[in-house]
C-alpha cells in the first residue's frame, strides 16, 4: 500500500512540473513573437505616415481624409486640424 501511495505522489508531482514548464514555454514563446513582431515593426515602418520622423519616433498624429471633399486633417487626441502644404493651402487626395 505505501507504493501505491508513493507512486500517486511522484506522478502528481510530474504532472504539476510538466503543466508548470508547459506554462512556462508558452509564456516565453509569447515574449519572444511579441519582442520580434515589434522589432519587424519598427524596422520596417509599418503604420508609418509622412508625419513620423522615423519608425522609433511616431509623432502620434493620424491624416484623415474626408470621403466627401478629399480633404486632408491631422488628428491627435480630440484635435483635429487641417493638414496645410508648403503653399499654405490644404492638402487633398491620399497620403
Amino acid at each position: 500500500m505505501s507504493t501505491t501511495n508513493d507512486d500517486y505522489k511522484r506522478l502528481r508531482a510530474a504532472i504539476s512540473k510538466g503543466i508548470v514548464d508547459g506554462v512556462m514555454e508558452i509564456f516565453c514563446f509569447m515574449i519572444l513573437g511579441y519582442f520580434l513582431m515589434w522589432l519587424v515593426l519598427g524596422v520596417t515602418g509599418a503604420f508609418m505616415d509622412d508625419t513620423d520622423a522615423s519608425g522609433w519616433r511616431r509623432s502620434g498624429m493620424d491624416i484623415l481624409t474626408d470621403a466627401k471633399t478629399g480633404l486632408q486633417y491631422l488628428a491627435h487626441g480630440h484635435s483635429l486640424t487641417p493638414r496645410l502644404g508648403n503653399d499654405r493651402k490644404q492638402l487633398s487626395g491620399t497620403p
